[in-house]
């Protein structure tokens, strides 16, 4: 790291009493997730990761500005800065009489307030940590400038040298509020954590890959890669949570000669989903130009498109999805997921359903009376599930002894599936389903209790039509 590689060759002296701080912060900072057990982690990746962010912001010249002990407390506030999160005096086990509610409360707090409490911890264990009475006064303030308060409430502070806490306090804040890429979080640091707290806290670090300070441009360039839609939603967020700090930072970095202005996103598209878009668009008839935004260019659709037409999955001039049963089958498996509502219930599904169907009969050893397919194949353009059993059992069932083919009661089988299929999604699609069809089908179909089967139907619907 730049940095203390500068501290080191510039004065020893310093540079001893910061490893003699990082080691202590080494030892102590682990004890963060005793308060803190859901939240990401603010222990030794996170503070590695804002020195490294920090080595980006500043260039040989802007250390050239800065003086040996600026250096040093700059290098110490980022190893103490969260030092306010772990327990002190008897904190744990008073936290651990909690109740889970006062536990929340608590928690809480300490978060709200963990930049003072950094500030208190310094200043009441200086000796321990080896500071004079004015090292640990502006390396305590440092950190509690790194969230929250004004900077302009930060006085300089004149030890050895004077220390620009405002500018340093800066640095710290950016720092540490760009410290979203994946090598913050491991696989292990979320498990047992809750989906909703996964989501809004950890999500991020699977979607960023790093962030570097470009001093030619004067912006700060995220690189983060697209899986799902909701990805957009979450960097979009977090790229305005950086940008406001940054114009809350931005004339305090201008004191030691550092210039950012703006937040750069360089995103990629996982493949699968930038599919997936591209045939939706195709489905619901929109010019797939209209998906070029922020986040996706004109290059990533033509590229992913000219895949699809290669593969058969897209015809060109005009575009259109296949007719293919097979090729429709591996469209069907790339919407299997929360995207597979806005995928079947289109007219594309609708079309190819019937063209389905006789393989499905094959498949089943089942050769039906032609008044019923067409019940079947009502049940069917209303029930995802049941569609993606028929068409993948030999798939699902993996055991040595399920042969669907050689299966003397396929009638039975397949009206089994189409019934768990479709009492599966009255719930899960309820506002897509023809429930006025459905109560019409199943009076002709009568393989199950009548009466039972339509008081289903009718509880679910009522689901829809709320």
């Amino acid at each position: 790291m730049r940095l203390r590689n500068i501290l080191q060759s510039r004065n020893s002296e310093y540079y001893s009493k910061f490893i003699h701080i990082e080691d202590n912060a080494k030892k102590i900072m682990p004890n963060s997730r005793v308060f803190f057990p859901t939240f990401t982690n603010h222990d030794i990746a996170h503070l590695e990761s804002v020195e490294k962010i920090i080595d980006t912001l500043l260039e040989e010249e802007h250390m050239n500005v800065l003086s040996d002990e600026e250096i040093f407390c700059l290098l110490s506030s980022v190893w103490l800065h969260d030092i306010g999160m772990i327990p002190i005096n008897n904190e744990k086990q008073e936290f651990e009489r909690k109740t889970k509610e006062e536990r929340e409360e608590f928690s809480d707090e300490v978060r709200e307030n963990h930049h003072k409490r950094s500030n208190h911890y310094i200043r009441q264990h200086k000796d321990e940590l080896h500071l004079t009475e004015l090292e640990s006064k502006a390396i305590g303030n440092i950190c509690k400038g790194h969230r929250s308060i004004d900077l302009n409430d930060l006085n300089d502070i004149y030890s050895k040298t004077d220390i620009h806490v405002g500018p340093l306090s800066a640095l710290l804040r950016l720092a540490d509020e760009c410290d979203i890429s994946e090598d913050r979080e491991s696989s292990l640091s979320n498990e047992g954590i809750e989906d909703n707290v996964l989501q809004e806290h950890y999500k991020i670090h699977n979607i960023v890959h790093s962030v570097q300070c470009n001093h030619d441009s004067n912006n700060i360039l995220i690189k983060a890669q697209i899986s799902e839609e909701k990805d957009i939603q979450i960097l979009s967020d977090r790229k305005d949570k950086i940008y406001d700090e940054l114009l809350n930072v931005k004339p305090f970095l201008r004191k030691i000669g550092i210039y950012l202005d703006d937040i750069e996103l360089k995103t990629t598209f996982n493949s699968i989903m930038l599919r997936k878009m591209i045939i939706l668009a195709i489905v619901q008839n929109k010019d797939i130009n209209t998906l070029i935004d922020d986040y996706l260019t004109q290059d990533d659709i033509e590229d992913e498109l000219e895949e699809l037409i290669i593969s058969e999955i897209v015809i060109a001039n005009p575009l259109n999805l296949t007719n293919d049963v097979g090729h429709f089958k591996k469209i069907f498996k790339l919407f299997s997921g929360r995207d597979m509502k806005k995928f079947f219930f289109t007219d594309y599904v609708k079309k190819m359903i019937p063209k389905c169907f006789r393989e499905i009969e094959n498949n089943f050893n089942v050769d039906l009376e032609l008044n019923d397919e067409p019940l079947r194949i009502k049940i069917l353009m209303n029930s995802p599930t049941a569609l993606h059993f028929l068409l993948f059992m030999d798939e699902i069932v993996k055991t040595p002894n399920f042969n669907i083919s050689s299966n003397q009661n396929g009638v039975l089988m397949f009206d089994s599936i189409l019934a768990f299929g479709l009492f599966n999604d009255m719930y899960h699609y309820a506002n897509k389903i023809d429930f006025k069809l459905i109560e019409q089908v199943l009076k002709e179909f009568k393989f199950f209790d009548e009466e039972y089967v339509l008081s289903r139907v009718r509880g679910c619907k009522l689901l829809g039509d709320d």
